[in-house]
């Protein structure tokens, strides 16, 4: 017997933004989404990268508080045309990767290499691609992958951070240092 939801209530969202003094310290003041709750959300999101300063986004709670969720919530609505062009202004595709976690692979060095391997590893890839060789796969992979880094239209998410070994911690922000410019992360991770 599968589990029965009478009803799902969508999470009320708040955040604090970070703001640099003149005397060096920072304050951080509370914003509180204001939407209907079903889409808090998206209109958080929205109000987040409309900030052009903005460009990555950690998000932080405890054990079972819905951060794996709202991860997944945020992949699918970034990958939807409609709520992607409402949430960023523009509804170019992006390339979209979700890691839960763990990375691809431990011997993987660089973000690029790491993006292709999830791609290739992905069944709607391989089935779109059934006809064609890996190595063909991994080149179209390749292609792809350094098209949407040129363009600036990567999005990674890698939701429980906390889970990562602490090798794959220390890549992670490796890269995130290599790639902020260009590349958007969405992380989530428990307060510990």
């Amino acid at each position: 017997k599968g589990l029965l939801i009478d009803s799902y209530i969508e999470p009320e969202l708040a955040w604090e933004e970070r703001t640099s003094q003149r005397d060096g310290s920072s304050s951080w003041t509370r914003r509180k989404v204001s939407a209907p709750r079903q889409q808090h959300l998206q209109v958080a999101l929205r109000d987040l990268f409309a900030e052009k300063s903005i460009r990555h986004l950690l998000l932080v709670d405890d054990a079972g508080s819905g951060k794996s969720v709202a991860s997944l919530r945020i992949e699918w609505l970034l990958n939807e045309s409609q709520t992607r062009k409402e949430i960023l202004g523009y509804s170019l595709p992006r390339l979209v990767i979700h890691w839960s976690g763990r990375l691809p692979a431990a011997k993987i060095s660089t973000l690029q290499r790491a993006l292709i391997e999830t791609l290739t590893n992905q069944p709607s890839w391989q089935e779109g691609s059934a006809t064609t060789s890996s190595r063909d796969q991994r080149n179209r992979a390749s292609t792809l992958v350094e098209y949407a880094l040129r363009k600036g239209r990567v999005i990674v998410i890698v939701d429980a951070f906390d889970e990562l070994t602490e090798p794959q911690r220390q890549k992670v922000a490796d890269w995130f240092q290599d790639t902020s410019d260009n590349v958007r992360w969405i992380i989530t991770s428990r307060d510990d």
